[in-house]
């Protein structure tokens, strides 16, 4: 129903990841990375900063 809403010219319409089954497991995993980012009072967007930040590799995140 979520694509359905788009646009009938929105490239998500023709993505297969944004079909049946890739979308469903992509939306399972946001829920998911939203109930470790509130244990941690933070963001998704936040959570994800800080894991990058903690790569030996990495000097620095844009946000």
């Amino acid at each position: 129903e979520r694509i359905e809403a788009l646009p009938a010219d929105d490239w998500r319409r023709r993505s297969e990841e944004f079909c049946e089954p890739q979308l469903t497991r992509h939306l399972d995993l946001v829920d998911r990375l939203r109930q470790v980012a509130a244990r941690h009072n933070t963001t998704p967007g936040g959570g994800a900063v800080a894991w990058t930040l903690r790569k030996p590799d990495v000097q620095g995140a844009i946000d």
